[in-house]
């Protein structure tokens, strides 16, 4: 079985500017994951547009984990 890694990324608080709250290699990351794990979809989709993700949102998978969730 090959490991992976889990990155836990932060989110901003607020309409900060990301460049001010983020270090830069959040961004790298950001640009080479393709499976993330979020709380709610359309939130982590307009933070990656926001954060300037090269990939299209499209080609990426979301897994929703929340209250709601089983």
């Amino acid at each position: 079985m090959q490991k992976g890694k889990l990155y836990l990324i932060p989110t901003s608080l607020g309409n900060n500017d990301l460049k001010l709250v983020l270090p830069h290699y959040v961004y790298d990351i950001i640009n080479d994951i393709d499976y993330y794990i979020v709380e709610n979809i359309k939130t982590a989709a307009g933070f990656l547009k926001q954060a300037g993700i090269k990939k299209n949102i499209h080609d990426l998978f979301f897994y929703e984990l929340n209250v709601n969730t089983n």
